[in-house]
């Protein structure tokens, strides 16, 4: 019997549970505050794991809206690089000047 006891998870639980019921009122007492105590310590253990969940979250979010300010401003300057080349051509300025005032290569300015 004790065999299949112990090989059983569910039957340890139910005799586990048969002897709080049938054991005196102070042993019952003293299995609920142990009981509680687990409850409480894991309770503890899962706020803290979700805590800290959340904390690296809001890392991972701002590192994304500080990557894409950063790609964001770099977009913007390379956009306002060809702007300006498409004025400088409209002027008729010649593609060695253009490349020098906004640092474009020849190539990328040839293809505006």
């Amino acid at each position: 019997m004790k065999e299949i006891i112990q090989q059983e998870p569910l039957i340890q639980i139910a005799v586990t549970i048969e002897n709080v019921f049938s054991s005196s009122e102070e042993e019952s007492c003293n299995y609920d505050l142990r009981e509680g105590s687990k409850h409480d310590f894991a309770s503890a253990i899962s706020s803290k794991l979700k805590e800290s969940i959340k904390q690296e979250v809001e890392k991972w979010i701002i590192k994304g809206i500080e990557r894409g300010f950063v790609k964001g401003i770099e977009k913007g300057k390379i956009e306002e690089k060809y702007n300006i080349a498409r004025n400088l051509l409209s002027m008729n300025m010649n593609y060695e000047d253009i490349s020098k005032v906004t640092g474009l290569s020849i190539e990328e300015i040839k293809k505006l």
